[in-house]
């Protein structure tokens, strides 16, 4: 259990600079790059050179919000969290990934993954929450090499105006980044993220 404590810290480490207005999905290379290990499944819908489009199942996730931009002190409450729900008879899959984090009006969130069929508990953490993420459409923009502040920005702005040009509706409110993989991987396959607008 520690050793997943100890890699989520690593990619925290490296999203903290990456808290902004912008997105960065840190994997391999796409939705198998899971390794085997329980992930959010989605529906490729379309592919363009600027962008893809993908529909994301609902998932269920627990959440915390993060204060003062201090996302290892988020993460340590998750994981606290995780390990009082085990004492209490309760357990949470240990390989489910991604670690995403949520841009709101009110502030940053922190999630992790939690699959399909594990037993939830109630919702009775003061700061931490079940949190149901519903279907919907993704805008996705793939780029290669080590993450960084400045390279996501860049990716972001083009990807809107890729959106912008093919009148795509999204959501400039509300966005999610997510890390599918220790950060001390060889290889990264970097994605940004824009959530289409819900019209419902």
């Amino acid at each position: 259990m520690q050793n997943h404590f100890g890699e989520r810290r690593r990619i925290m480490e490296q999203l903290l600079v990456l808290l902004g207005s912008f997105l960065l999905v840190s994997l391999c290379r796409g939705q198998v790059l899971c390794h085997e290990q329980n992930c959010p499944h989605f529906k490729p819908v379309s592919k363009t050179d600027d962008y893809e489009e993908r529909l994301y199942e609902a998932t269920d996730w627990i959440t915390t919000k993060v204060e003062n931009n201090d996302l290892w002190a988020a993460n340590v409450r998750l994981g606290d969290y995780c390990k009082r729900q085990k004492a209490a008879g309760y357990n949470f899959a240990v390989d489910a990934w991604p670690v995403l984090i949520t841009e709101r009006p009110d502030g940053h969130y922190l999630s992790w993954y939690v699959p399909p069929g594990m037993k939830k508990p109630e919702d009775t953490d003061e700061h931490v929450k079940l949190d149901t993420r519903p279907a919907g459409t993704v805008y996705v923009k793939v780029f290669d090499g080590e993450p960084s502040m400045e390279k996501g920005k860049e990716i972001k702005v083009g990807l809107q105006k890729a959106l912008d040009k093919a009148l795509k509706d999204y959501d400039p409110s509300s966005s999610a980044g997510a890390g599918f993989e220790p950060f001390i991987y060889p290889t990264h396959h970097n994605e940004v993220w824009i959530q289409a607008a819900d019209h419902n």
